[in-house]
């Protein structure tokens, strides 16, 4: 399944961001969504982090072990759409949310538990769209888990959501 895409290997640049000051001032996501662990750099072309799957009796109470694996994890799903809002934010000055997922495969029954994620920018002409292929990666270099063609919507405006993680609730304008 692995030869029905080119994946170019990100290469990424001095710029970093520390996950502390990524969950508390730029995005907004509760602890169940925070999966990021290491961001290890940031360029024009996209990111390098690492990443941890979240599992089903971290969200819902109930779960045996025995049903403890998602078909597709939400939170890694997230954390495509984190990076972005995440690369905007230090490239561009503005924060994202996503509009639309092209094909997400899971490639490997058992997803390890540590993983690297690519996140490979797709140049568009519209300033206000960041596109993305996101690759999520076994300590091998094996593609694990892949998502295709995301689209986010990106603006200054969206830039007063961010860094509510870990302050509580989440402050929506009157």
């Amino acid at each position: 399944m692995q030869g029905e895409f080119a994946r170019n290997p990100v290469l990424h640049a001095a710029n970093k961001l520390s996950v502390d000051s990524a969950y508390d001032e730029l995005l907004f996501h509760g602890p169940c969504f925070q999966v990021i662990e290491a961001i290890d750099g940031l360029s024009e072309r996209g990111s390098v982090s690492r990443v941890r799957p979240s599992r089903p009796t971290e969200w819902l109470s109930g779960v045996s072990e025995a049903h403890d694996q998602w078909t597709f994890d939400p939170a890694l799903v997230d954390a495509a759409a984190q990076m972005a809002l995440l690369w905007a934010r230090s490239l561009r000055g503005e924060s994202c949310l996503p509009a639309r997922f092209g094909r997400i495969a899971r490639l490997r029954e058992q997803l390890p538990p540590r993983m690297t994620m690519e996140f490979e920018l797709i140049p568009v002409p519209d300033p206000s769209m960041v596109r993305a292929n996101v690759y999520f990666l076994d300590a091998s270099g094996q593609v694990v888990l892949l998502i295709e063609e995301m689209e986010c919507i990106a603006s200054a405006a969206l830039n007063r959501l961010g860094g509510t993680a870990k302050k509580g609730a989440v402050a929506l304008p009157a």
